[in-house]
């Protein structure tokens, strides 16, 4: 192994593995603070490269345009991620550096004209059709989310997609997001919106690049006494129709703005229609996705009740090392999210200075997750951790929770290489009693009024604190998050080292979602008989969905032959 990659699943698009390269230290100079806390450093020695440097406490958006990047790599028209590179404080995002700026200062700066401005309207409305295409709605297209480069002439770039979003055909997106002038009625209103409040964006934007800069609303939020307020004026677009004043003489861009920003989101064109009436074409390269490490496999699904991805799967490779893990959350996806980054990336940031420890820098980059997650109030929400850092001669698993991890030899029955932190572990069951805490069965009122136990064994925290009894219980001993409970529910993970197998050999990692389903020899059989690696990753996700499973059902095979096999046997 030679290369540096980061693979992680996507919650957003529930069974999407996706992969980015890894990019060494940022540059040991100052940058510039912007108002979400992100910092945005150049290095003359790398002209062409800018670093986003994020707060891991405030990297729900940061690791959401990462997802997005990864599936536009190669895609012409959006400004390129190179990859990534992380320390325990921050993640940090490499991209290509423009040299000329925003779109919106270009404008205010140089009034193009009127064939300069068409051009951009072009390369824009190219790069959307293609987005919209792939699924994707930016929902903060604006002159200042437009970066401009100088290939062969003025490149105009889309970029700053930490907002954007993967919506299946006829789905709605609930969430509210953009910059005031350029939302959509329906989005100020609170509706469900698709992929046409872009186009009303764009509409902005036409009117923007015609009035070289100039506001769109030049008397909203000002603080003057005529002007609107913001509250005001969201009541004038949904209301009454308030849209920009006119005053360019391009009657053509006039007519298409007009029909962009159309109250009714179905009367408002496809972006590919607004290519065709500018003279443009929405053909190109489409992107072109990084593939996973070479003999790693993964999948997922939601399962077939679940309504919310909250497993999470990890890879991440270097140079004579793998760590691989799996993360299934609980109350909601942003524990097991930010672990199966935070955790191995900080994991491999230590392991490059000290590469001998691997048991203390596991145990280490634990800590420091749990520490994130306890500032950034994850409250009720936790995840499990199973983790492998794979060697040329040895393998380190550090677990948390009941994410299984399997040894499947040729020929041999799977063997389980990790202990489970459930309730019924005697050893867990003193700890928990030693800490304050206590187990017992919920309990639900039957129709006769009678209460009765109800489920499995639950993990309680101590009597009488206000904060641990909010919690709940959970069925886990151990887990990520969870800070009102901690000591009780520990996040201090069970540590060991096996040799790597000299034979061929396969290691499983898995949420238990594939193993309520599916019993472990069904699934090494799968392991050894399926065609290819990935091909078996698919086909025991595929087996789990055919048996009913409820739950979400993650894995990660690896292949810890001395020389990867790309087939079944």
């Amino acid at each position: 192994m030679t290369a540096r990659r980061f693979t992680f699943s996507s919650s957003d698009t529930p069974g999407q593995i996706l992969t980015v390269p890894l990019l060494g230290d940022l540059p040991e100079t100052e940058g510039r603070k912007l108002p979400n806390r992100t910092m945005i450093v150049t290095d003359e020695a790398a002209p062409g490269l800018i670093w986003k440097v994020t707060p891991w406490a405030s990297s729900t958006l940061a690791r959401q345009e990462v997802g997005i990047s990864a599936r536009l790599d190669g895609m012409p028209g959006v400004v390129p991620m190179f990859g990534l590179a992380a320390s325990d404080a921050h993640l940090i995002r490499v991209m290509r550096r423009s040299h000329i700026g925003q779109l919106d200062r270009y404008l205010r700066l140089n009034r193009p004209t009127p064939a300069e401005g068409r051009r951009f309207l072009v390369q824009i409305a190219e790069t959307m059709a293609r987005l919209h295409g792939a699924g994707i709605v930016h929902r903060d297209l604006k002159a200042e989310n437009i970066l401009l480069f100088e290939e062969d002439g003025l490149q105009a770039l889309v970029s700053d997609f930490d907002r954007s979003l993967v919506l299946p055909e006829k789905a709605l997106i609930r969430e509210p997001a953009g910059s005031l002038f350029h939302m959509a009625p329906e989005l100020l209103a609170g509706q469900g919106h698709d992929r046409k409040v872009d186009v009303y964006a764009f509409g902005i934007l036409i009117f923007e690049i015609a009035h070289n800069g100039a506001r769109p609303h030049p008397t909203v939020a000002t603080g003057m006494p005529d002007s609107l307020t913001r509250e005001e004026f969201t009541a004038e677009v949904i209301e009454n129709d308030l849209r920009p004043i006119w005053r360019s003489e391009d009657e053509d861009l006039r007519i298409l703005a007009e029909a962009c920003w159309a109250k009714d989101p179905a009367a408002r064109p496809e972006f590919a229609d607004i290519v065709a009436r500018l003279g443009g074409t929405a053909s190109g390269a489409a992107a072109t996705a990084l593939k996973p490490a070479e003999g790693v496999a993964a999948a997922a699904t939601i399962g077939a009740v679940r309504r919310q991805m909250e497993d999470t799967l990890a890879v991440l490779e270097q140079p004579g090392r793998l760590i691989c893990g799996v993360f299934d959350g609980f109350r909601g996806h942003q524990a097991s999210a930010f672990a199966a980054w935070h955790l191995p990336l900080t994991l491999a940031d230590a392991l490059d200075q000290a590469p001998e420890a691997v048991d203390t820098a596991i145990a280490e980059a634990f800590a420091r997750t749990q520490t994130h997650l306890a500032r950034m109030a994850a409250g009720r929400a936790g995840t499990t951790a199973t983790l492998a850092v794979i060697e040329p001669a040895r393998i380190t698993l550090a677990w948390l929770g009941d994410s299984p991890a399997y040894l499947a030899r040729e020929g041999a029955a799977p063997e389980l290489l990790i202990r489970p932190h459930l309730p019924e572990r005697a050893d867990e069951a003193a700890r928990i009693a030693a800490a304050g805490g206590s187990l017992r069965r919920e309990e639900r009122m039957m129709d006769s009024g009678e209460m009765v136990p109800w489920g499995p064994q639950r993990v309680y925290g101590a009597q009488g604190e206000g904060a641990q009894s909010e919690v709940g219980g959970i069925a886990l001993t151990r887990a990520l998050g969870l800070p009102a409970l901690d000591p009780v529910i520990s996040p201090v993970p069970e540590i060991t080292q096996i040799p790597r197998p000299e034979g061929r050999a396969r290691l499983i990692l898995a949420s238990d979602g594939v193993f309520e389903v599916l019993n472990p020899a069904a699934v090494a059989d799968l392991v050894w008989t399926a065609d290819g690696l990935q091909g078996a990753a698919d086909q025991i996700i595929a087996s789990a969905l055919r048996a009913g499973a409820p739950d979400n059902a993650s894995l990660v095979l690896i292949d810890l032959d001395p020389q990867p096999a790309t087939s079944g046997r």
